[in-house]
């Protein structure tokens, strides 16, 4: 337990009277670096950015085999036309990982990935090294299947060679028991003199935790002889981020972690000491909690029926992004298509405040609206916010925009992650529905003006806006690779190419409506407390209205109308500009809305 400067010299002057106390010198605390916005955006467009080096594998990649256990040399070089190695290697059953590599000159970035070349697979972890020759391993819990170590050159460096080497952590092994954290459980170890010592002189260990995300990991470091301290990183141990740190929460001199957990991937646990020079046993007690918001979908419906998901969040982190309509919105369209248009309401499923994870919500296009065959209708509705990330984190299209739309989603731990356009569209490209239609309450930019609570609200947020860089965590992986979203319901492969073309149905819907309460350099609005959405409100007034042979293209100019007229009386600038699209301009009501 950390000991009170002023406590030590009462201490002192209790039982040597008036005797001069000696000078109490805290250690320093090591230099972890911090988690922020500005290095989650770098995280998620680094790993994202070497998911598709390994998905596209063209000639700048050469691939190569790797047995478990089998050192490997290679040699690279930034000027060098092949630009990465990868080298496959093959589980039968799921294991306990560790990449071990060392390497002459400047050093690569390494980086371990699900599948082999030419899908695009989720990065498990990565690091630069951090400038060190032989840099502590990479470890991680991988399933049965091909995996890819995958070394990859700095432009601009010199030549550089390398050792690289992927071992199975047995169960009973050092290496497993030492350094690989697995709940419920309790590991042993032992800190000595010939430990790695962190900046301020303290031994440590690194233990590796590959989460699922949305879980609270919990770890108790519990010693009679040491004073305890844990650090917890997002990342390997080279460079990764701060995510939270302890030295005497477990009570006594036993240091405690509690924490959520929110992106799956790689985390280090460092167990070392409050002071340099300690050393003796510990022990780390783990237990994890999984994401209690994880929603179940029935997939057992007829292919020619009409489906909808409605998701709906006003309840942001902190206080200055929360929208009071976005519910009102939900139960307003729900309304409109079981009582005006016949949907069974056992068909139309709401996800509204903190059930509409990212999770949730693609599994929701993936199972419940993927009941719907070529003679059924799909409906995905969001209001909410939406963003602009600032920089490329989806797939990259060459010549294309440079950073991209998104809808903002709340996740656990009072944070909130993003659903990109371009995941978004894979989404719904994965549908087989003869008929489907995405309708966007929600704009992409940052507030210009307007309030909040009873003051119209803008349902867009902006990277610079107070409060965003606490609680927004873009996922550094695509939503096809993403953790427990079911991905296998989708016809659409896993390559880079097919992603590319998926990836701009927002922009290009092909066989989708995309009805959008504000077009892409605009912003949509919520009037004030308790009010739907500017959009929302017309566009469900215009719906019902609306005889069947009304079309599509009628009732936008209807909609922009009277938004517009809405918009202006309230004084909001910019005047919101619903935006359709997908060539529904011609479509009827009743042609659309129809049962076959």
């Amino acid at each position: 337990m950390r000991r009170s400067p002023f406590l030590a010299v009462l201490l002192v002057l209790g039982a040597a009277g008036c005797a001069e106390p000696p000078p109490v010198k805290e250690p320093r605390l090591p230099q972890f670096r911090p988690e922020t916005l500005a290095s989650r955006l770098q995280a998620a467009e680094w790993m994202r950015e070497i998911a598709e080096v390994v998905a596209e594998a063209d000639s700048t990649l050469q691939v190569s085999p790797l047995e478990p256990g089998e050192t490997v040399q290679g040699s690279l070089a930034g000027d060098d036309p092949v630009r990465a190695h990868a080298w496959v290697f093959q589980l039968a059953d799921s294991a306990a990982v560790s990449v071990w590599a060392s390497w002459e000159g400047p050093g690569p970035e390494l980086s371990l990935v699900e599948e082999e070349p030419g899908a695009l697979g989720g990065v498990i972890a990565l690091d630069d090294g951090g400038g060190l020759a032989s840099p502590p391993p990479l470890y991680a819990e991988l399933g049965p299947g091909a995996h890819t170590v995958l070394v990859r050159a700095k432009t601009g460096l010199d030549p550089m060679r390398y050792e690289l080497m992927v071992t199975l952590a047995g169960e009973g092994s050092e290496l497993g028991a030492g350094r690989s954290l697995r709940p419920p459980r309790t590991h042993s170890a032992l800190l000595t003199p010939s430990d790695p010592v962190l900046p301020d002189g303290t031994a440590y260990h690194v233990w590796s935790y590959q989460a699922a995300g949305g879980e609270r990991l919990s770890v108790t470091m519990a010693s009679d002889t040491l004073d305890a301290r844990l650090v917890l990183l997002r990342g390997g141990p080279v460079t990764g981020t701060l995510v939270a740190m302890d030295d005497d929460g477990g009570g006594g001199r036993n240091a405690r972690l509690s924490a959520v957990l929110p992106e799956p991937g790689l985390y280090s646990v460092v167990a070392t000491t409050y002071a340099p020079g300690e050393e003796g046993a510990y022990e780390l007690q783990v237990e994890s909690d999984p994401d209690p918001r994880a929603y179940a979908f029935d997939n057992a419906g007829a292919s020619t029926g009409r489906y909808a998901l409605l998701v709906g969040v006003g309840d942001y982190p902190g206080a200055t992004h929360d929208l009071s309509g976005p519910i009102q919105d939900v139960l307003a369209v729900r309304e409109l298509l079981v009582s005006h248009f016949g949907f069974a309401e056992s068909d139309v499923v709401v996800l509204a405040g903190a059930d509409a994870s990212r999770r949730n919500v693609a599994n929701g296009v993936l199972q419940h609206l993927g009941q719907a065959g070529p003679g059924g209708m799909a409906v995905f509705y969001f209001s909410g916010l939406g963003i602009r990330t600032g920089v490329d984190l989806g797939v990259a299209e060459r010549g294309g925009a440079s950073d991209d739309a998104a809808l903002v989603l709340p996740e656990a731990g009072g944070t909130a992650s993003l659903l990109l356009d371009d995941e978004l569209g894979y989404l719904l490209e994965s549908l087989r529905a003869g008929r489907s239609m995405a309708i966007l309450d929600t704009s992409h930019r940052g507030a210009l003006s307007g309030g909040r609570g009873s003051e119209p609200a803008p349902k867009g947020a902006g990277m610079a806006d107070p409060g965003v860089e606490t609680w927004l965590r873009p996922s550094t992986r695509f939503i096809s690779a993403e953790p427990y979203v079911l991905s296998s319901l989708s016809p659409v492969a896993r390559t880079r190419a097919t992603l590319q073309a998926s990836a701009r149905v927002l922009d290009e819907p092909g066989r989708h409506l995309v009805w959008i309460a504000a077009a892409p350099d605009g912003s949509a609005w919520t009037p004030g407390s308790g009010d739907l959405g500017i959009f929302t409100q017309h566009l469900v007034a215009a719906l019902q209205a609306a005889p069947p042979e009304r079309t599509l293209g009628e009732i936008q100019l209807r909609v922009t109308e009277d938004v517009q007229a809405e918009a202006t009386a309230l004084g909001l600038s910019p005047v919101q500009r619903p935006w359709l699209s997908g060539g529904g301009d011609t479509l009827t009501v009743g042609a659309l809305f129809r049962r076959r």
